[in-house]
């Protein structure tokens, strides 16, 4: 299986590692990187499978001109050979036990794309250690709502366009050649982590409220950041029931 990740980022230089961890299947994969201005970059680029690209937005959160990028960013792979492409958000982790198998048997099944079954993935500390991130927290709780099962990977030459919406919550995809056949079965998670260390959070709520564009704010994309703060951000983020279940 030759696959292609394309991966979103900002400003996570810790995450940054575990994604590239996670995604280390993968021929290649390509960090879009949002002007970061900690290591991110510096860390993407140890990895040997791992190429960066920059792209900028006058040192602002637009979701309008991410999601024109990730809306064509992977055509690239079209007519290249390439078995599987991968688009998602940094904190996004597409998971399964023996991903390559399971992308085999859903190409011998004339399966076209997939829905990852979303877990809001969570732990009061931001791990460190030098392990993949899903051995590391493996806790959550399933969150299904406001379109966080997404089309996460699917077969390029398939498909003519995906037309995601902003945050990547809807899609309407084209296909080309196939019939849409999606997957969407529990075995296949988004392992969402958005929610590690407690103190991590409220620092990137208050730094990504302060970068809001004003696309954002009109089109109302991540303007629940506007409204969130000290307890109620942790009621949010880390409700009072703990970590969760075990997910994986």
């Amino acid at each position: 299986m030759r696959v292609w990740a394309y991966i979103f980022t900002w400003n996570d230089e810790i995450l940054v590692k575990y994604g590239c961890m996670n995604y280390a299947y993968a021929e290649k994969i390509i960090i879009y990187d949002n002007e970061s201005t900690d290591r991110t970059v510096e860390v993407a680029k140890s990895f040997p499978n791992v190429e960066v690209r920059s792209y900028s937005t006058d040192k602002q959160c637009n979701d309008v001109t991410m999601i024109n990028i990730i809306n064509h960013c992977w055509k690239e792979a079209k007519g290249k050979g390439i078995d599987w492409v991968i688009v998602a958000y940094l904190d996004e982790f597409l998971w399964h036990p023996d991903m390559l198998k399971k992308l085999q048997t859903l190409s011998e099944q004339n399966y076209t794309a997939i829905r990852g079954f979303n877990y809001w993935m969570r732990s009061n500390i931001m791990p460190t250690e030098d392990k993949p991130l899903t051995e590391l927290v493996k806790t959550g709780t399933r969150g299904a709502g406001d379109g966080f099962d997404k089309y996460t990977a699917f077969r390029p030459d398939y498909f003519f366009e995906m037309n995601w919406t902003e945050g990547m919550h809807r899609a309407q995809p084209q296909p080309d050649g196939l019939p849409l056949k999606t997957y969407h079965a529990d075995d296949l998670k988004i392992l969402h982590y958005k929610y590690l260390g407690r103190e991590r959070c409220r620092a990137r709520v208050r730094l990504s409220r302060a970068r809001l564009s004003q696309d954002n704010i009109r089109g109302g994309f991540s303007v629940r950041l506007l409204e969130v703060d000290g307890a109620e951000l942790d009621e949010l983020a880390f409700p009072s029931g703990g970590d969760g279940d075990p997910v994986i």
